[in-house]
Order: structure tokens, then sequence, then C-alpha cells
């Protein structure tokens, strides 16, 4: 070695260090004596690095500095898991308000298609928008009838959960009630997919008026 005109960088410690303190390039040669334990000797070349470089002496070994990374490695992926559950219930119960505030505008959608809209929208708004310009395909649920509406058993027969509900409008709509359903000809002879167009109509307008929206297509 001593013949060769080729440069050879050795790493002591056998792992590349942080570079701060600069490379070993001067030490005075540090020799075994005669009868020195190995690990004596060690030990005195140690002290001799640490003291040059004003370091601490510590017992730590390469295999201990993989150890402290791998470990190190693990409690990150821990934490982060952790975070995501909190955060993943936390969102599933914002995701739960906001679908019930939406079923009780709209009782007929199917919860299951709300809650899969507001994962995509985030928002109450936006859902009941795309839900009312029909960008949110659904079969209708039935709509229970309130206690203090429900039809006497001659009047139930001919009349339907759509026809129970009346959502106010900036403009003149149409509720068909059982105590007046003989009375109206033309509602009468409506299919139930008439009045569950009626209802949309009213809940659609009655919604977006409230709220103030400006629906492309719909009302700008």
């Amino acid at each position: 070695m001593h013949n060769s005109e080729k440069s050879l960088v050795l790493y002591p410690e056998c792992a590349t260090t942080n570079g701060k303190k600069g490379m070993l390039r001067y030490l005075p040669s540090v020799r075994k004596q005669e009868g020195e334990e190995v690990e004596h000797f060690a030990k005195r070349t140690q002290e001799l690095i640490a003291s040059t470089l004003d370091l601490t002496i510590t017992d730590f070994l390469l295999s201990d500095k993989v150890e402290l990374i791998k470990r190190q490695r693990i409690d990150r992926e821990t934490a982060r898991r952790r975070r995501e559950g909190a955060g993943g219930r936390a969102f599933n119960r914002r995701i739960l308000s906001m679908a019930d505030q939406v079923k009780e505008i709209l009782p007929h959608v199917p919860l299951n298609v709300i809650i899969a809209d507001l994962r995509r929208t985030r928002s109450v708004d936006i859902t009941i928008a795309n839900i009312l310009v029909g960008s949110v395909p659904f079969t209708p649920e039935p709509v229970p009838e309130p206690v203090s509406a429900r039809p006497s058993t001659s009047a139930s027969s001919g009349s339907s959960p759509f026809s129970q509900l009346s959502l106010k409008a900036s403009g003149p709509t149409t509720t068909v009630f059982p105590s007046d359903f003989h009375k109206k000809t033309d509602d009468r002879q409506m299919s139930l997919q008439e009045r569950k167009a009626r209802f949309l109509d009213n809940a659609r307008r009655a919604y977006i008026e409230k709220r103030g929206l400006k629906i492309p297509g719909y009302n700008c």
C-alpha cells in the first residue's frame, strides 16, 4: 500500500459518518504495544480519535445503529397509522352527520347513495344539488307518513307517501292530502311517477332558492 499511487478512503467505523468534522488524515500512527490486549488497544485508539475530534466515547456498535434506524422507521409507521385511523373515524362521523342533514331534506333518497356522494363532494349543498339535478342515480325509498297526517282507512288505499309531503317554495305548488284527495280530479288521475316528479320539482326549487344556489342549466 505504501508504494501505491491510488488514494484509499477508509471508514474506521465500518460505515459513513456525518462528515461534519472532516476526514481523519494526519493522526499519528498508533501501534499495539507488546503484550497489550486487543480490547485495550482498540479502546486506546478509540480514545485518541475521540479526543482529536472532541467527541464523546460511546459503547454503541454498527448493529446498534442499524437497529435504531429500524426502530425509528417502525415507530414512524405506527404513529402514521394511528393518525390515519383517528382521522378516518372523525371523517366518517362528519360524513354521517352530513348524510343525516341531506336525508332530512330528501327522505326518499337512500342513505347509502347520499353517503357515497358525500364522500366525493364533502359538501351537503353540493350533494343535494347533485341529487336534485339528476346527477346521482337512485331508486326512491318509501317515505314514512307523519303520525299526524296518517289517512283514514277509507282514504289510505288511494294515496301514496309522496302525497303527504309539502315543501315551501316561492312559486305556487300543489299539495295533495288525503282529506281533499277526492276533490282534485287532476291529482287523482296522476300516476305515482308523476307525483314523484312533482315532489322532486318542488323540492328542487325550494332548496335552490333557499340556499341561493346557481345551478348551470337550471337557473343560470
